[in-house]
């Protein structure tokens, strides 16, 4: 499949299959996105090369921040996409800012504290 008229949705497996999670990609999608959820649409498994490979073909990418961190997954994706001048979004209370920076914060936590956003642009994109 061809995903580069797509919007990768990265958000923390803590939260598929949830409430918040069909809350902020029905954002996404009344935002005029054409959404890419790796939890619905892709079935790689533990392959995160193969997240990546999909990342990059991408025209964006908009990340969902748990307890205000990114895990590991999300911190790649993300950072793989800054590296490929993919335009990077986050979600924070329902509107999306772009993302400039995102830094290492605990290395050891892969699942929900390993990077966080740290510098977003004035950029506000609201449904």
């Amino acid at each position: 499949m061809n995903y580069s008229n797509h919007t990768y949705y990265a958000h923390s497996m803590h939260i598929y299959g949830s409430d918040r999670e069909k809350l902020e990609r029905d954002l996404l999608i009344r935002l005029g996105f054409n959404v890419c959820c790796p939890n619905r649409d892709l079935s790689l498994g533990n392959d995160m090369d193969a997240y990546l490979s999909i990342v990059k073909q991408c025209k964006s990418v908009v990340a969902s921040e748990f307890a205000g961190f990114i895990g590991r997954g999300v911190y790649l994706e993300v950072s793989h996409a800054l590296r490929h001048d993919i335009p990077v979004f986050v979600i924070r209370h329902s509107i999306l800012y772009k993302v400039v920076k995102i830094v290492f914060f605990n290395e050891n936590d892969w699942k929900t504290t390993y990077g966080q956003i740290t510098e977003v642009e004035s950029l506000k994109i609201t449904a």
